[in-house]
Order: structure tokens, then C-alpha cells, then sequence
């Protein structure tokens, strides 16, 4: 008897997790998501956490290929052959209201747009490095150089070039590229120029990649950020470079997702 009832306690709570969060929303992340998603990351997930995930490479990403945006940035995570690769996630429920009492159905995706083609606020994002054990900014420095943009009835495609300083590697040149619609936003930053450290080339052209890709299901929104980079691993700077880029890409997708607030 008490065997059955662990077993029946057991699939419930696995189900609850999997379907439904504390707003009594359905959400099924079997939808969605891969077996790389754990059970207490689906958990944490609903109870509005941010979750960050060290993918490492791209056998490990959690999204499925769910619709022609989705298998557009799988297909760029596979080309990029990340060595190292961060994942960031989040969901809202579309009823949900944010701190300045508007609907987060009407006004997430056109504010998270807002947010991201605002490059000079980048400038000044604090960012903790925990080698130095310091707050630092994220980016000292950042600027658009052009910006160029051509709507549709409902949608629209923003290609904005922008110039970012980054210690300890200078100045980066970025090409940001934002498709968006009523339904999905698609954020692609990559960098047009070297990334030096010292003088030396760490990263070539078009080797450091990040996203965001937000998109409606029928009760939430989901905040899907994910940054790689093709860069060759230093046994002796491996874990180094590997804790400075996932924080990295950690400060920046929480600095976006903060603002929706």
C-alpha cells in the first residue's frame, strides 16, 4: 500500500511539474525542451527562476527544433562548433502583468525589442569577475556605427552594426541582427572583428555568437538565450575562460530579462 502510494505521489508530482506552475497555466516542456532539461530545472523554471545551464557544446542544448526560428538558430549553434556554450532560460506567463502594470501579452516582445536595439545603454552593465573578485562594467564602451531597418504589416528586421569595449580584450566590432513579429523575436549579436587578449587573436571573425529567441506558446512566453564561441581550449585557461564567458553571458541575458520587469 505505501509503495503504491509513493508511486502515485511519484507521477504526480512529475506531472504537475511538467504541465503546470503556480498560475495554474498548462505548459508541457516536453513540447519544447529535450531530456537535457532536467526535472528540477523544469521546477525551478516555474517558479520564474532564470536558469542557466553550462552546455559546453552543442550535443547539449535542452531546445527542440519547434518551429522555423528555432531550427534556424539550432542550425547556427551546430555551424558555430562552439567550445564553450551557455544557455539561459526563462518563461512568463502571457497574463501576467509587469511592475509597471502592463500586460506582459501585449508588451513583452515590443519592449524586449526596445531594450535590445538601445546599444548605448549596454555602456556601464555591471559585471562581477570572479577572478578578481570585483564588480566591473560588462562593456566600458558602447555605440551604434549604422542601423538599418525595413517593416512589414506586422513585423520588422533591424541590422545594426555597433562598436563594444570589453576588457581585457578592446574594442569589438558587433554586427546585432533583430527579426520580430506579434508571436517570436530572434537576437543575433556576432563579432565582425578579432577578439585580442594581450595582442593575441582568441577569437576569429564571426566566431562569438550569442541569441536570444523569445517566443508565444498558448499561455506563456519563452525567453530562450543561448552564447557560443569557436575558440581553441588552453588546458591551463580552459576553466578560466570557461567561468568568464558563461558569467558573461549570464550578466547580459539577466540585464535584458530584468528590464522586462
Amino acid at each position: 500500500m505505501k509503495k503504491r502510494f509513493f508511486l502515485l505521489f511519484l507521477s504526480l508530482f512529475i506531472w504537475g511539474t511538467q504541465g503546470f506552475s503556480q498560475h495554474g497555466l498548462q505548459f508541457n516542456f516536453d513540447d519544447f525542451f529535450n531530456e537535457h532539461l532536467t526535472q528540477n530545472e523544469r521546477t525551478e523554471l516555474l517558479q520564474g527562476k532564470v536558469l542557466v545551464k553550462n552546455a559546453k557544446n552543442f550535443s547539449n542544448i535542452s531546445i527542440k527544433n519547434v518551429n522555423s526560428q528555432s531550427a534556424i538558430l539550432i542550425s547556427k549553434i551546430k555551424d558555430l562548433r562552439p567550445n564553450y556554450l551557455a544557455e539561459i532560460i526563462k518563461i512568463v506567463p502571457i497574463n501576467s502583468v509587469n511592475s509597471k502594470g502592463k500586460s506582459n501579452a501585449d508588451n513583452l516582445i515590443k519592449s524586449l525589442d526596445e531594450i535590445l536595439c538601445d546599444i548605448p545603454s549596454y555602456k556601464g552593465i555591471p559585471y562581477y569577475s570572479e577572478r578578481n573578485d570585483r564588480w566591473v562594467d560588462l562593456y566600458s564602451e558602447a555605440s551604434i556605427i549604422s542601423k538599418s531597418e525595413k517593416t512589414a504589416a506586422l513585423s520588422s528586421t533591424k541590422v545594426i552594426k555597433a562598436q563594444l569595449f570589453m576588457k581585457p580584450f578592446g574594442d569589438i566590432l558587433s554586427q546585432i541582427d533583430i527579426q520580430e513579429d506579434a508571436n517570436f523575436l530572434f537576437y543575433e549579436n556576432s563579432n565582425l572583428s578579432p577578439i585580442k587578449y594581450d595582442g593575441v587573436t582568441c577569437v576569429k571573425n564571426g566566431n562569438m555568437k550569442s541569441y536570444i529567441f523569445v517566443f508565444k506558446t498558448q499561455n506563456y512566453f519563452v525567453l530562450y538565450g543561448i552564447g557560443g564561441v569557436n575558440a581553441p581550449k588552453i588546458p591551463f585557461l580552459a576553466k578560466r575562460i570557461e567561468l568568464s564567458f558563461m558569467n558573461r553571458i549570464k550578466t547580459f541575458c539577466n540585464f535584458v530579462f530584468d528590464r522586462l520587469k
